[in-house]
This record gives structure tokens, C-alpha cells and sequence, in this order.
């Protein structure tokens, strides 16, 4: 899941050690920006939750009338659409990544790398099963 603070940290650290940017200054609140971002993924979410959704419901009451399937499954999403972190967590962070970078590089004249992204988390944000794979993985590099 992309983190606003860790991704404002990202853009702040690309600002100040890029030369040929648009603007050395970033004051945007990175959460309105993931949002407005998503709402464009918005009917392609819904889509998929309403699918799998749908056939969970219809596996588990028998009979149950289409509309009033339709209706719950509206209520549902948007109850998870309007929890900005359960958004974050609903779409794909690949996409999300591709989008922001596009929305920075036109606004900013900069783009955000992954290692960037991971290396602006503080040590104590970082899942501990993460932390030991990341050392296993740079000890394995190592070798």
C-alpha cells in the first residue's frame, strides 16, 4: 500500500536532489491527490468487487432477488470507497504508482522509483516479516 506521509517524504527527498524540476517546493496534501487519483479507477473497482462479491453472495443465499444484491453490494463498496485507507488497499498499487508519477512529472518534472519510496519509510513503519526478508534479500546480495 502506497502511504501519503512515506510519499511525501519520497517527493520531498526527489525535489530537493533534482536539478531540472518544474518547482523545488511540494505543499500538495499527497491524500487528496491519491484520492482524486483513484476516483478515476473508481467504475474499474467496483467492478471487480461486484463481481467476485456478487458470486459470494449468490453462493451463500439461494434465491436471493438480483436487485436486492445489487443494492447491498452498492452500499458495501461505497461504505469501503469512503474509507480512504481501505481505498488505498482496494487498488492496484502498480497503477497508482504509474498515475502519481505521471500527475508528479507533469506538475513537478519528477518521478518516484520504488527504492525510493522504500528507502523514505522510517525503520519502525516497516513490517517486521518485510524487514527480515529485506535483510535476507541484501545478504543474499551480498554473497
Amino acid at each position: 500500500m502506497l502511504e501519503p506521509e512515506v510519499l511525501k517524504k519520497a517527493i520531498e527527498t526527489r525535489l530537493a536532489n533534482t536539478k531540472n524540476r518544474k518547482s523545488n517546493t511540494f505543499s500538495e496534501d499527497v491524500q487528496k491527490v491519491l484520492l482524486q487519483l483513484t476516483d478515476e479507477m473508481k467504475p474499474d473497482i467496483f467492478g471487480q468487487f461486484s463481481s467476485h462479491q456478487w458470486k459470494v453472495i449468490k453462493s451463500q443465499e439461494e434465491g436471493i432477488d438480483g436487485s436486492t444484491i445489487s443494492k447491498q453490494l452498492m452500499i458495501d463498496f461505497d461504505s469501503l470507497w469512503n474509507d480512504h485507507d481501505a481505498r488505498l488497499r482496494m487498488v492496484p498499487g502498480k497503477k497508482l504508482l504509474a498515475m502519481l508519477n505521471a500527475y508528479l512529472s507533469k506538475k513537478y518534472g519528477i518521478s518516484l522509483t520504488p527504492s525510493l519510496i522504500i528507502s523514505s519509510h522510517k525503520k519502525s513503519e516497516i513490517p517486521t516479516e518485510i524487514g527480515t526478508l529485506l535483510a535476507q534479500i541484501e545478504k543474499f546480495r551480498q554473497n
